[in-house]
């Protein structure tokens, strides 16, 4: 099945072209992220666990749009996260709660101190930041940088009682939590 795929203005955040929307043009299925505010919005036919179309009226086989179950989906989460490595991939996603956004940056941290006792390759995480749709603007953090040497993951995480973990000297900070960019 074909689709058209293309950058819109984001529904929340009204980004500039900052929301991938991708539309079924056959079944007027759709789907759209915003890598900005991680704002999503799905629109499906509903399916059984086999993956088959579930119909209104079942004893009717007709697989007409009328007789299917349209099914949608929106998210406002709480921050996007982006995360880059040395090869210059990327990762982006959504966290739909603050306790989600500090269980990230725990995640994250122990990733982290656990791959630098290891020697670095393309693999390893070397950016991550977060954005987050607050009051009207976007707001950017970065919240770790291996190549500045910065790192302030700990600062969010959701509890002391971490493992214990190797710790950098104090580390600069770049910007404030949440500056505005």
């Amino acid at each position: 099945m074909g689709s058209v795929i293309s950058f819109i203005d984001c529904p929340h955040c009204n980004g500039k072209e900052t929301a991938h929307d991708e539309f079924w043009y056959k079944s007027g299925e759709q789907s759209v992220f915003c890598s900005e505010c991680g704002y999503s919005y799905q629109s499906f036919y509903k399916r059984d666990d086999d993956g088959n179309l579930v119909r209104k009226d079942e004893s009717n086989k007709s697989l007409n749009f009328d007789n299917l179950i349209l099914e949608t989906n929106e998210i406002k989460p709480y921050s996007a996260y982006h995360i880059k490595t040395g090869q210059g991939f990327g990762q982006m996603g959504a966290l739909l709660t603050e306790g989600d956004f500090r269980d990230f940056c725990r995640d994250m941290l122990v990733h982290i101190n656990e791959s630098a006792s290891g020697e670095r390759d393309g693999n390893s995480i070397t950016y991550i930041e977060s954005s987050r749709f607050y009051n009207g603007n976007i707001m950017r953090d970065t919240l770790y940088d291996y190549e500045g040497d910065y790192n302030r993951l700990a600062e969010f995480c959701p509890d002391p009682m971490l493992p214990e973990l190797e710790q950098h000297e104090e580390l600069p900070h770049k910007n404030e939590h949440w500056n505005e960019q």
